[in-house]
């Protein structure tokens, strides 16, 4: 669980600082206009809001460890294309991957939780737990970027933020367990 839960911080730390940077790069470092902030967002917004239910349903057919590592992945290839773009397009492009991510994590990170906390009755906990690793995450994230990113640049940030990604990824690879062998009552829920 723990194991997790470092990593759902780690997800966060290394994916927030975007949110902040994305329109001062798009700006200031690719000269796109501003409208395309906007779109970055609406682009990975449809795209978290695609994956979710295709998400959720291979979570209960593939399981949940293979879905984890992909959001990590995604998460992590990501940031390193916002380190190698160089047009406003692409960056538009590779937000495909944040709101894929995204949608990833949400599901798949959610029914890892609350199937080793013992289920739906304690899908509340589990939001908890998410909660608050998102939040850290959240905080940390920024903050560590911020003392950084006027000596760096935005391109090298995201670039030191995709490292900080593949250790989030090897965690989930290494040290996050894969699912627990769902009870007879699950199974016979999963096939209707």
């Amino acid at each position: 669980m723990w194991a997790l839960v470092a990593a759902m911080v780690l997800f966060h730390v290394a994916n927030a600082p975007p949110g902040a940077y994305l329109g001062l790069f798009l700006k200031n470092d690719l000269g796109a206009p501003a409208r395309d902030l906007s779109y970055a967002f609406v682009v990975s917004m449809v795209a978290w809001t695609a994956c979710v239910r295709p998400v959720g349903w291979l979570s209960d057919r593939l399981g949940r460890k293979p879905l984890l590592v992909a959001g990590w992945a995604a998460m992590t290839a990501r940031l390193g294309l916002l380190a190698l773009a160089r047009e406003g397009w692409q960056v538009l492009l590779v937000q495909v991957l944040d709101g894929l991510a995204q949608g990833l994590f949400a599901v798949a990170a959610a029914a890892w939780v609350t199937d080793r906390l013992g289920g739906a009755r304690r899908a509340g906990a589990a939001q908890v737990l998410m909660g608050s690793a998102l939040v850290l995450g959240s905080a940390i994230g920024p903050a560590l970027a911020g003392l950084v990113v006027a000596d760096l640049g935005y391109r090298s940030v995201f670039g030191l933020l995709a490292g900080v990604g593949t250790v989030a990824t090897l965690v989930v690879i290494c040290a996050v367990p894969g699912d627990r062998a769902p009870s007879p009552a699950e199974e016979d829920t999963r096939g209707s």
